[in-house]
C-alpha cells in the first residue's frame, strides 16, 4: 500500500542499547578460510504483514560510534553462543559493506545528474558514461537522448540497508551457512558457469546452477546489489525507488522490499520473511544512518512514511 509522505518528521530516539550490543560482540571474530576464485557471470534466477512503526534514528555521533565498531575481519558467527550477540556482530559487520558500495553508488549518481546538466560533454566524460551504461547492461547510449539519462539514473542508485541486512540474514542463516562460510555468498546468489562456486546437496540432477563463490564478504555484497540495480526481475523494484526519489520520500526497506517477490520461489511469503526480520531487528535504522550520513539534517530527522 502507498501513503502520501507525512509532512511532520519523525522523533529521534538512539542507539545506545544496539551500540552496547555491537561493541560486546566484536571482541569475538576469526580470519576466514580463503574461498576461492570468483565466478564472472552471476545471475538470480528469473524464473504484507505490516511492520510497526520504527523507532529511529541516531544522531552523527552515535552514527559514528557504531560504524567505528564493525568488525574487520570475518567473524565466526557459528561460535558465538548468544543469539543477540550473533545478530548484533552480523549486522555491524555486514553494514560495514554495504554503506561503501552504497556509498560508491551516490558518488557515480551524484557525477550522472552532473553531466545529465551540462550543455556539453567532453572525451572523458563520455568515456566515463559509455563504461557505466555498459556496467549497468544498458548497451549503447545515445546521450541526446533524455530517456536514456532516465533509464541509466533507475539503476544507478543505493540499496536500503535494512533490506540487504535482512535478506543477508534470510539467505546466509545468520552468517552460517556452507554457502557464506566457504564461498563468502551471503544472498544465495547462483552462478552458471562450470566451477564457479558451491553445489547444493539438495540441487535436482538435471541442474547446472550454484551458489557463487565470493573472494570476500565485501565482493558478495557488491555483486548482490548490482544484481537488484540490474536484473529484469527487479524492474519493480526499481521503478518504486525512482517513484520515492522522484517524490522526495526517504527511501525505506519496508517501502521497496515488495518489489523483490520475484528474488524466491516463495514470492509473498518470502517477502513477509523480509519484512518480519526488518520489523523484529529494527532495521530501518539502518536506512536512517544512511540518511543521516547524506546530511539530510544534522539530528537526521526522516520525513517520509512507513509501509504499512
Amino acid at each position: 500500500m502507498q501513503h502520501e509522505p507525512d509532512p511532520i518528521p519523525q522523533a529521534i530516539p538512539r542507539l545506545s542499547a544496539l551500540m552496547m550490543l555491537m561493541a560486546t560482540a566484536t571482541m569475538v571474530y576469526a580470519i576466514a578460510p580463503h574461498p576461492g576464485k570468483s565466478p564472472d557471470a552471476l545471475e538470480m534466477p528469473s524464473d504484507h504483514q505490516s511492520p510497526t512503526r520504527p523507532e529511529p534514528v541516531p544522531t552523527v555521533r552515535a552514527t559514528q560510534r557504531v560504524l567505528a565498531s564493525a568488525p574487520q575481519k570475518t567473524p565466526r558467527f557459528a561460535a558465538l553462543t548468544s543469539t543477540r550477540q550473533r545478530k548484533a556482530l552480523f549486522f555491524a559487520y555486514l553494514y560495514g559493506h554495504i554503506k561503501h558500495v552504497n556509498t560508491d553508488l551516490l558518488s557515480d549518481r551524484a557525477r550522472l545528474r552532473r553531466l545529465s546538466e551540462q550543455a556539453t560533454l567532453s572525451g572523458h566524460d563520455l568515456k566515463w558514461l559509455n563504461a557505466l551504461a555498459h556496467r549497468y547492461k544498458l548497451g549503447t547510449v545515445d546521450w541526446n537522448d533524455h530517456q536514456a539519462w532516465n533509464q541509466l539514473m533507475m539503476r544507478v542508485d543505493m540499496v536500503p540497508p535494512s533490506i540487504a541486512l535482512a535478506q543477508a540474514a534470510n539467505e546466509s542463516a545468520w552468517g552460517t551457512s556452507r554457502f557464506a562460510r566457504e564461498g563468502n555468498n551471503y544472498f544465495g546468489q547462483y552462478c552458471y558457469r562450470p566451477g564457479c562456486g558451491l553445489t547444493p546437496a539438495a540441487r535436482p540432477e538435471d541442474a547446472r546452477y550454484q551458489l557463487a563463490r565470493y573472494p570476500s564478504a565485501a565482493a558478495s555484497v557488491r555483486s548482490y546489489i548490482h544484481n537488484l540495480n540490474t536484473h529484469r526481475a527487479y524492474e519493480t523494484f526499481r521503478a518504486e525507488r525512482r517513484r520515492l526519489r522522484n517524490a522526495g520520500q526517504f527511501l525505506s526497506g519496508p517501502a521497496l522490499a515488495p518489489g523483490l517477490s520475484r528474488y524466491s520461489e516463495r514470492s509473498s511469503a518470502y517477502i513477509r520473511d523480509i519484512l518480519r526480520l526488518i520489523r523484529d531487528n529494527k532495521l530501518v535504522e539502518y536506512d536512517a544512518m544512511r540518511w543521516c550520513l547524506d546530511g539530510h539534517s544534522l539530528a537526521c530527522p526522516i520525513a517520509g512514511n512507513w509501509a504499512a
